[in-house]
């Protein structure tokens, strides 16, 4: 179950992701303006940022299926669900009514998905109430019984 969520989650955080990257992206391009710069930085981000991305997509996909994985995946998934949502209210491209403001429920669903499996993962495990050994008392102890 928590597997599930925990893809769901991923997967439900990637557009806010991509938007918010698209926003940075948009504000380089205004503040540099310069087409050759703009052309080398393009070149730059797109050799080495294309192959990170898809390292840390599988990385976390595959941390869904160990416990400990399920954790940091889980809290990092909702540490760019954070920075995401703090990208996009603080720019230009921040919604100004309630329709466009629907673009960013998945990214609260997957908060809201991510903090569950955070959540599960840190509480702590139920105390056995019963024990495995059997405790010596004064009608059971050989001492007792000579």
């Amino acid at each position: 179950m928590l597997v599930f969520l925990y893809l769901v989650s991923l997967i439900l955080a990637l557009p806010a992701v991509a938007f918010a990257g698209l926003v940075l992206v948009i504000d380089h391009v205004i503040e540099v303006r310069n087409p050759i710069k703009l052309f080398l930085d393009f070149l730059l981000a797109f050799g080495w940022g294309v192959p990170i991305v898809l390292l840390t997509l599988a990385a976390l996909a595959v941390m869904a299926f160990f416990k400990p994985g399920q954790l940091l995946g889980a809290s990092a998934i909702l540490l760019c669900n954070l920075a995401a949502l703090a990208v996009i209210l603080r720019s230009d491209a921040a919604p100004k009514d309630l329709s466009e403001t629907f673009f960013l429920m998945p990214a609260l669903l997957s908060m809201m998905l991510s903090g569950y499996v955070v959540w599960t993962h840190a509480q702590p495990k139920a105390a056995l109430t019963t024990r495995s050994t059997p405790v010596a008392t004064a009608s059971n102890s050989p001492e007792v019984r000579s």
